[in-house]
């Protein structure tokens, strides 16, 4: 999907867009390729991440993709387990319909209990996708594993948000992790 959307911008002659395409997704796989290196990292990494996982699904979904972010800086050296956003963004994709009738925003914010909340409103497929929950089923358990925290899944069917428990030790700007 990526190389397809890549492939839409050199077609359409976008010089710049492309550019920034191709840089958010090699950031994407750097990320991803030395993601196997860590385990828990400061949460501003993470959405440094989710910000190159941000651009390449707004281009392939012409707009109609958006994430709206509000974090307090004091959080973002918060400790979260590394890749924990791609599987919520990639089920976002899988499991509901985006197009000019249903937009999708997601939205990612830090609660009153130091959780990182991603919620997104429901738009089921018309076909839907098998739900094998395995994505969600790993997440909840590297979280267990890292940080001995369970994470919270809520669906009312019209929005569903998952609840990440964040680590309450946070670094300081002077301390580094395995980079």
């Amino acid at each position: 999907n990526s190389l397809n959307g890549l492939t839409a911008l050199i077609r359409d002659n976008k010089k710049s867009q492309t550019l920034e395409y191709i840089n958010k997704l090699s950031s994407v796989f750097r990320y991803i390729l030395q993601s196997d290196k860590k385990g828990l990292i400061p949460l501003r990494e993470e959405l440094k991440f989710l910000d190159s996982c941000r651009y390449l699904q707004e281009v392939r979904y012409a707009d109609k993709f958006s994430f709206q972010i509000d974090m307090p800086q004091e959080k973002e050296n918060m400790l979260i387990p590394v890749l924990s956003l791609l599987p919520l963004i990639e089920n976002v994709v899988k499991h509901n319909m985006i197009d000019s009738e249903n937009q999708m925003c997601v939205s990612v914010f830090m609660n009153e209990k130091d959780e990182l909340v991603i919620s997104n409103p429901i738009h089921k497929k018309l076909d839907p996708t098998a739900q094998n929950g395995i994505g969600l089923t790993n997440l909840s358990d590297r979280f267990l594993l890292l940080l001995n925290k369970k994470i919270r899944i809520e669906n009312d069917d019209s929005v569903f948000s998952v609840y990440l428990p964040l680590n309450n030790y946070i670094i300081s700007n002077n301390e580094r992790t395995d980079s």
